[in-house]
């Protein structure tokens, strides 16, 4: 039985902990850091639209002077986060992805004097997500993608190259990918399933790729680095859970990917308040995984 890792999108009813039996070798102390690596990923909004806002939101224990380098432009922004502070891109354009299979400089470095906290959010209008940026030093070269499985648009990843040279990047799909799109529009035959392929990345750039149906769950796809490397997935639009009908809409989903080295064989659940319901996607690392919630397996 091995480690597995976790996505939690709407939580759980009650108290619960799922496992599974391992061992772990790694383990970091703070998500603080002093260097970050973020793209955001195509939302359902097109990049020229006024309803398309990427934030991040910066946290600091002591005052702490922040440089943000646009890299699709190679533009520097400098100040200074006191204990709390929002900045929003400009240009949505200079760090969003929307081509599939495409090479970009679409990414921000933020760097920062004193450890920061770092968390970046996407939203159109009213739908979109949040999620934390795990800072450079602790980022990996291995990963396993986690998404929706019930998605009105398609699923997608992203990687970014954070390591000085050149980073091979091996990339074994679980689903077939689209090669190639303009406006949400293929150019290309996909990308078959099960047929890794190699990339190569300069520091900083950003591969993004997305399914080729939004029926096609990409959870499970595989990623190797020669360098550590920083991974983004989620679901341009998904409904979650299946439509229930009135009151339930589709959002644009997303967050940062732990690398495999993070990930575990106990998680504990928490009920958030107001929610009656709650979907848990689990993803084995290995074969021959067994998974338990409060002591009982419940699948392998």
């Amino acid at each position: 039985m091995k480690r597995l890792c976790l996505i939690l999108f709407s939580l759980i009813i009650g108290l619960a902990s799922i496992k599974a039996d391992s061992w772990v070798n790694y383990s970091y102390n703070s998500s603080e850091g002093q260097e970050f690596y973020v793209t955001f990923m195509f939302n359902n909004a097109q990049q020229g639209s006024a309803s398309l806002h990427l934030q991040l939101f910066m946290a600091a224990r002591q005052s702490a002077k922040v440089t943000i380098t646009t890299l699709s432009r190679n533009q520097v922004d400098t100040m200074t986060v006191d204990s709390f502070l929002i900045w929003e891109l400009p240009t949505p354009s200079d760090a969003y992805s929307q081509s599939s299979n495409a090479i970009t400089y679409n990414s921000l470095k933020v760097e920062s004097d004193k450890p920061i906290s770092l968390y970046f959010s996407s939203f159109d209008n009213d739908r979109g997500d949040a999620s934390l940026v795990l800072p450079a030093n602790v980022l990996s070269n291995e990963y396993v993608i986690q998404s929706s499985n019930v998605n009105q648009q398609a699923p997608s990843f992203a990687i970014i190259a954070t390591e000085d040279g050149t980073t091979t990047v091996t990339i074994n799909p679980s689903v077939s990918l689209l090669d190639h799109t303009e406006d949400g529009e293929a150019t290309r035959p996909p990308l078959p399933a099960h047929n890794s392929y190699d990339i190569t990345l300069s520091k900083g750039q950003v591969y993004y790729a997305a399914a080729s149906s939004s029926q096609n769950d990409i959870s499970g796809t595989t990623i190797s680095a020669t360098q550590k490397i920083a991974v983004y997935n989620g679901s341009q639009y998904s409904y979650v859970v299946p439509p229930l009908g009135k009151g339930y809409e589709p959002s644009h989903i997303f967050h940062q990917a732990q690398p495999v080295m993070m990930c575990g064989v106990k998680y504990p659940l928490v009920k958030f308040v107001g929610q009656s319901t709650s979907v848990v996607r689990v993803t084995a690392i290995y074969d021959s995984t067994y998974i338990y919630q409060n002591g009982v397996l419940i699948d392998s």
